[in-house]
């Protein structure tokens, strides 16, 4: 007796691919609001130069840097107003540094050196949110990158029947009109 041999029934690929991302004669790369996201949280910028708004990319770097920017200034004259707090304290009616002379009272440097401390920190939170903001803004243009905005605004009106179904109780049918809205 003659042993069948197992048949496997390959199917021949055609090439085209059906996404829920890529629609069918769509030539453009586009990325998913979810790559968009994870682009912008490795490389600030990355998920807009892939949603193609090359125009916003030159303003994230500029941002970090304004934002960086502030926190060096309030960070340098927070240390500096704190060194000559403590060298007061230590050593008093003196002055170290000649930016502060003996007229501006102790009450007022450490005023001042909590406004520095205040705004350093708050730079800090701004540079976070900043960075949060852009990866926020590449997710939106992922999503509207494949937004309907055709100029086909219109609406249907046509006959129908509605049968109400209250708790296990059918209703009677009424006939209404129902309207569908394209936007």
């Amino acid at each position: 007796m003659a042993q069948k041999q197992d048949t496997v029934v390959v199917k021949k690929k055609t090439g085209f691919r059906f996404s829920r991302y890529r629609l069918p004669g769509d030539t453009t790369n586009l990325q998913t609001a979810r790559q968009a996201v994870f682009r912008s949280f490795a490389l600030p910028g990355l998920g807009q130069y892939k949603n193609g708004k090359w125009w916003k990319v030159p303003l994230v770097p500029a941002g970090f840097v304004g934002i960086g920017l502030v926190f060096e200034f309030n960070n340098r004259y927070y240390k500096q107003t704190l060194t000559e707090l403590q060298f007061r304290f230590n050593n008093p009616g003196k002055s170290q540094d000649p930016e502060f002379p003996l007229q501006i009272s102790q009450e007022q440097l450490v005023q001042a050196k909590d406004f520095y401390r205040r705004n350093r920190d708050l730079s800090i939170f701004g540079g976070i949110l900043f960075y949060g903001i852009v990866a926020i803004d590449a997710y939106i243009d992922a999503r509207l990158a494949r937004f309907d905005v055709s100029q086909n605004l219109s609406f249907d009106i046509k006959p129908s029947i509605y049968v109400p179904s209250l708790v296990g109780n059918l209703g009677a049918p009424v006939p209404m009109l129902k309207l569908t809205v394209r936007l």
